[in-house]
């Protein structure tokens, strides 16, 4: 079984996730999370608490040490073969044996819990902490366990929230904290949506560009959703294919030509196909085949400096418009959850 500190990190990694994805969404479920852990539970685990003993640790020894030891000696206390063992081994009565379990039973509690609790607190200074702390693992396994699932996600909400700088407004603050953070939360949202704009106007500048590169290939090449990769190889197979004719087939543009059909018709059959269904008629077909012969062609005829310099820009050109995509999709349904 994961450990608590993993399955922390873990939780925090898929927060910080949907906060830089989504975050109002994120803010507004950060603030029900705020909610459920009140302020009584808040001031129970903060008594809890010393210089050098954080909540988490209270939690992470109780997890660890603690709850599986209880889980273990109560099944062994339910077993009717632990009864008898200590009632044929003492000479007691049934009724005696099960007395005398339960009893045997709590003082390893509390012996495991004084263990837990000397290796927390190992100065004069915590003794008030830990006496409440004994107390308070003293509890129910259910009661303690429910106040470290709100308390965890409070912590983890409340560190990508830092992490990440988005403003929560806590139900529990004092109403003037409460209107500051409100001015706050204003100009966050002001401040992101400059950034936004500004990115966006970033973004169409570069993708302006990059669309002009090698006479529009590449912005041709992403949008026709070419598998650019494929490609590559393609021109490769006819490089070397090329290189393998005689120097009087090198020297006949049709030689090379048939060589350069036959390489890539299955490729062209295949992207003129993924275009058809927008062109009922003919005419339409051949022209979708037209162009992506001359975009093969043009791709063909780039020198291998060229070449690789257009695999770059292709692969920036499809990151920035994702990147567009996102940012318009996330302004258009910022409020939407």
């Amino acid at each position: 079984m994961k450990n608590t500190s993993s399955l922390y990190e873990q939780r925090i990694a898929q927060l910080t996730k949907e906060a830089v994805s989504h975050r109002e969404k994120f803010r507004a479920e950060a603030v029900e999370v705020y909610a459920i852990h009140t302020l009584k539970e808040r001031y129970t685990l903060a008594t809890l608490e010393t210089a050098s003993v954080h909540a988490r640790d209270i939690f992470m020894a109780w997890r660890t040490y603690l709850l599986p030891l209880h889980e273990t000696i109560d099944i062994s206390r339910s077993k009717s073969a632990f009864r008898r063992h200590i009632a044929k081994h003492l000479f007691l009565s049934d009724d005696a044996a099960q007395e005398k379990a339960i009893a045997l039973v709590d003082e390893r509690k509390m012996q495991a819990l004084e263990e837990v609790l000397v290796k927390l607190y190992t100065y004069r200074r915590s003794k008030k902490a830990c006496s409440r702390a004994r107390y308070f693992l003293k509890q129910p396994n259910e009661t303690i366990m429910q106040l470290e699932r709100h308390f965890m996600e409070y912590s983890a909400y409340k560190q990508v929230a830092a992490g990440q700088r988005i403003v929560i407004i806590d139900p529990y603050e004092l109403l003037f904290l409460r209107l500051c953070r409100r001015i706050a939360l204003w100009r966050e949202r002001k401040r992101v949506i400059a950034n936004e704009t500004k990115r966006l106007i970033d973004l169409h500048v570069r993708l302006d560009e990059l669309a002009m590169a090698h006479d529009g290939l590449v912005k041709t090449a992403t949008e026709r959703k070419w598998d650019i990769a494929t490609a590559i190889s393609l021109r490769a197979q006819y490089e070397k294919q090329v290189a393998s004719l005689s120097q009087s087939e090198m020297k006949n543009a049709l030689k090379r030509l048939s060589v350069y059909d036959e390489i890539t018709r299955e490729f062209r059959d295949k992207h003129t196909e993924l275009h058809a269904s927008a062109h009922s008629g003919l005419k339409g077909l051949r022209s979708i085949a037209n162009d992506i012969d001359a975009l093969l062609l043009h791709l063909f005829d780039l020198s291998n400096a060229e070449k690789n310099q257009f695999v770059t820009l292709a692969k920036e050109y499809r990151e920035l418009t994702r990147e567009r995509a996102a940012i318009t999709h996330l302004q258009e349904n910022r409020f939407s959850f």
